[in-house]
C-alpha cells in the first residue's frame, strides 16, 4: 500500500489547468447540484492536482467541483497534490476516481428513509435527487416480480497497446 501524506493547499481557480483528456462528462444539471452542495455544506472534498511539465497544477479529480466553485464566485479551492505519482499513474487515477464512484447503486429502502427524513430540512432535488419517487418500488420490478433492467448495454473500450477490452 502506498503511503501518502495529504497536505491541503488553497489554489486560485484561475491557476488550475483542466486535464484535456478527462473522459468524464459533466452536465449542467450535475454542476448545478454541485453548486448547491457547496453553498449548503461548504467545499468539503478537495480537488486532486498534479503539477504538469510546466509546473502548473492540473486537475486530476474534481473538474465538476472546480467548475461549480468558479460559477458561484469562489476565487480559490482546497487541493491535494499527487505529484508523487508518475504520469501514467496520474492518468489512471483520473479514470479510477470516476469509475469507482459509478460502480454501485443505492439501497433504496435506506435512500427513501433518508430522503423522507430530510425533506423538511432540505430540497434534495437541489442536489440532483429525483424526489418524486426515487425508489418507487412498483417501478423497480416487472409484473412477474423480476427486477427491471432499464440500463443501456455496457460500453467497452479496447486498449490499443495490449488489446484487452474493458467494460466502462
Amino acid at each position: 500500500m502506498r503511503k501518502t501524506e495529504l497536505k491541503i493547499e488553497e489554489i486560485p481557480i484561475d491557476e488550475l489547468v483542466p486535464y484535456e483528456n478527462n473522459a468524464k462528462k459533466h452536465t449542467r444539471e450535475q454542476i448545478d447540484a454541485v453548486e448547491a452542495s457547496i453553498k449548503e455544506f461548504g467545499f468539503r472534498n478537495p480537488v486532486i492536482v498534479w503539477r504538469n511539465a510546466d509546473g502548473r497544477p492540473e486537475v486530476v479529480a474534481g473538474h465538476a467541483r472546480v467548475a461549480a466553485a468558479k460559477n458561484i464566485g469562489m476565487q480559490k479551492v482546497p487541493c491535494v497534490s499527487c505529484d508523487d505519482l508518475t504520469d501514467a499513474q496520474r492518468r489512471a487515477l483520473t479514470l479510477v476516481d470516476n469509475q469507482t464512484t459509478m460502480m454501485t447503486g443505492w439501497d433504496f429502502d435506506t435512500l427513501n428513509y433518508e430522503l423522507d427524513t430530510l425533506c423538511g430540512e432540505f430540497d434534495m432535488g437541489d442536489f440532483g435527487f429525483d424526489t418524486t419517487g426515487v425508489a418507487d418500488i412498483d417501478n423497480l420490478f416487472t409484473e412477474e416480480g423480476e427486477p427491471k433492467d432499464d440500463s443501456p448495454a455496457p460500453k467497452t473500450a479496447t486498449c490499443p497497446n495490449c488489446g484487452e477490452t474493458f467494460e466502462l
